[in-house]
Formats: C-alpha cells, structure tokens, sequence
C-alpha cells in the first residue's frame, strides 16, 4: 500500500477550489442594479412577457429644472440585466417627471433597446401632429398625463380633441378624447373608493 504525501501546492489549490465552490453562485442568482433580490423568480414567464412600466435615467441628459425626483443613473444595460433574472423579453419605457418633457433619454434608451421595446412619452400642448408622429415612428405608443408636473401634458376639452382623432387615424391608434372630460374622478367613479 503506498502513502500519497501532501504538499502545500496541493493543500493550497483544495482549499481554494472549496472555498470558490463555497462562495459560487448559481448562474440565475445575480445581483442586478436597482433590486433586491438576486434569484430568478420562481414562476417562469411566459414567452413574450413584457414588463410595461419602468424608467432609465441617465446622468448625460437634462434633469427638467421643476424635477423633485433625480435618481442615481439607471440605464439600458442595468435594465438587460434585471430584464435577464426575471425573464421578460419585451419592456415599455414610461417617460419620468425626471425630464420633463424632454424625451431624447427615453427616446435613446428605446433605440437602445430596438423593436422589443415601447415608450409611454411626455409632450405638453405645444407639441406638434409631425413630432407625435414622427415619435410614433419611433416606437411611442402613448401619452403620459403628468397632472402633478406643470407644463406637462394638458389637453384641453374642445381644443385638442380633433387633433387626437387625426393623430389616432394616421396612426392606427385608438383615441378617447372625450376621456378625461366626461368620466368622473377616479377616486369617485370606483365603488372601492367610496364611503
């Protein structure tokens, strides 16, 4: 029977491997920027899934001078990240108050993201019928009304709601504009809410 000795080479390289094994994650159990958690959820998303709101901020742009909320950069790539532990293939970005009506980041970030992708965006009254349409071009699907940030997006009744007709036509969209101005507030409307 021979005795095989120990060398520190050997002893080094066994405690090291242990330890790496120890300390190792699994491939799905990853820390992603801007979440808590690090494992994939446990249900698996269907194919297609589609995360519909989330933001990217991004130090390089305009923070809008009336914005309260500046967070700390969250970009396309720490959003592939998330996007790859959850399992979603599909996302729409939804303009911040962040920027105001500034929309180049979220415009970017959509570019970024290529035809996966869809924007809720942010335009006050002066925008044009040729820069909705040409954000449509884009991949913008929507409007956002930002009633808490002002100088954001305010229709008015009998004004605008040809020019979303219009819009809603050349664009095969679908346009309430009457929407706002003959529901009641939601917080009423909704028997939840009432007392």
């Amino acid at each position: 029977m021979s005795r095989q000795g120990w060398n520190r080479r050997d002893v080094l390289k066994l405690v090291s491997t242990a330890m790496l094994a120890a300390h190792a994650r699994p491939a799905a159990a990853q820390m992603v920027k801007w979440s808590a958690g690090t494992e994939a959820p446990k249900l698996k998303a269907p194919a297609n899934a589609t995360d519909c709101h989330h933001h990217i901020y991004d130090a390089k742009y305009p923070v809008d001078p009336k914005a309260t909320l500046r967070p700390a950069d969250a970009l396309v790539d720490d959003y592939r990240g998330f996007q790859k532990r959850i399992g979603t293939s599909r996302n729409v970005l939804v303009q911040p108050s962040t920027y105001g009506t500034d929309n180049r980041c979220h415009l970017d970030a959509l570019a970024a993201f290529g035809p996966t992708a869809r924007m809720v965006a942010v335009v006050n009254d002066q925008v044009s019928t040729e820069e909705l349409k040409r954000m449509h071009a884009l991949g913008v699907r929507g409007i956002r009304f930002n009633l808490a940030q002002a100088g954001a997006t305010v229709l008015v009744h009998g004004r605008d709601e040809a020019r979303l007709a219009e819009l809603a036509k050349a664009t095969g969209a679908t346009a309430l504009p009457d929407e706002f101005s003959t529901r009641p507030p939601m917080a009423t409307a909704r028997s939840s809410f009432r007392i």
